[in-house]
């Protein structure tokens, strides 16, 4: 909802010999966006510390790229979990939520699986992980209170964003 997500592979050669490798850029919004959160630093560490003591495991994060003349925003580059490159049909597509066509037994599955892997990362200490820029103290004294208080500002940033 709030960048573009490319997916690409990357094919190169260097001294140890040839190389490919998958991986998904995410790019921020050069127009109207339905999010404010367009940090590019923040979220860049927040896959890179984590990936390998999270689970669901997090993406590994090469670069972040702040020049916006190379794709006309800001990025951010992971590697591409084996199955992000799958053929199949999206959960969501183009702001559409639900698995069209999907009988009631997939879309089970799907929300089931969806709904454990949101408790997972719920339940992660995130300053054990080294995490500690997603406090915002300034918004109030616990995780809720700002969360409610950063979904108030969004509400209140959204109808000048247009």
């Amino acid at each position: 909802m709030s960048n573009e997500t490319l997916m690409f592979n990357a094919s190169w050669t260097d001294d140890s010999g040839a190389h490919s490798a998958q991986y998904v850029a995410r790019v921020a919004p050069t127009g109207p966006a339905c999010s404010r959160a367009t940090t590019w630093s923040p979220s860049s560490a927040c896959c890179t510390p984590s990936r390998s003591t999270l689970t669901p495991r997090l993406p590994a994060t090469p670069w972040v790229e702040t020049d916006t003349s190379v794709l006309g925003s800001h990025f951010l580059v992971m590697g591409a979990p084996q199955w992000a490159h799958r053929p199949g049909r999206p959960a969501v597509h183009r702001h559409r939520v639900g698995a069209r066509g999907a009988d009631p037994e997939q879309r089970a599955t799907m929300c089931d699986n969806a709904l454990i892997a949101l408790t997972k990362v719920h339940a992660a200490d995130y300053r054990a992980l080294g995490l500690d820029f997603l406090d915002h103290p300034e918004l109030g004294a616990t995780p809720l209170d700002q969360s409610i208080a950063d979904w108030r500002n969004t509400y209140a940033w959204a109808p000048r964003a247009r």
